[in-house]
């Protein structure tokens, strides 16, 4: 894991530090894999514009943050799109064409994996390894699935977002 992507978690855990080892499993499935699979068997249109004009702006809440080293691949959190002007229809249009473009890397996942253990085991990354290790256990037996975010995280945080490539969604945001 390269230190960009390590500078991602650790924004993420700074960003929401009452997060759980299943919210960063959350952000290295969606790196590695984009939002085909949101995208091609959770998503529901109605279900989409209702989180976009519910969603709840946190303080400081950038409107798009990175989840991958490059800086493109990014949540498109919907409160402060939605504040500063933007149409719902552009952050779809956004993730529909990301769906056609992104190339799903789901062997990078394991490795990502892999590695987060290794940071938390080291005390790079403060989390639970605990946590990682109950987590590990599961992922033997189910495999390497989608996970929701965790009931903490959901109950602070409230996400509301979809993953995209930023370069599809046409505004500046300066």
């Amino acid at each position: 894991m390269n230190k960009k992507f390590i500078d991602i978690i650790n924004y993420h855990i700074r960003r929401y530090p009452a997060l759980e080892v299943q919210d960063i499993y959350k952000l290295l499935y969606q790196a590695a894999n984009g939002p085909r699979h949101y995208i091609n068997k959770e998503f529901d249109i109605n279900e989409f514009y209702r989180q976009w004009n519910e969603a709840k702006l946190l303080v400081g809440q950038p409107p798009l943050e990175p989840i991958s080293s490059d800086g493109k691949l990014v949540r498109a959190n919907f409160a402060p799109l939605r504040d500063a002007g933007v149409h719902p229809d552009d952050v779809l249009n956004a993730a529909m064409l990301s769906v056609e473009a992104y190339i799903p890397r789901p062997s990078l996942l394991i490795q990502w994996w892999r590695d987060l253990g290794d940071l938390i085991r080291n005390k790079i990354i403060n989390l639970s390894m605990q946590e990682y290790n109950t987590l590990n256990e599961n992922f033997q037996k189910w495999g390497f699935v989608p996970l929701p975010h965790s009931e903490t995280y959901k109950k602070l945080y409230h996400p509301a977002y979809i993953v995209i490539l930023s370069d599809f969604l046409p505004i500046d945001l300066s």
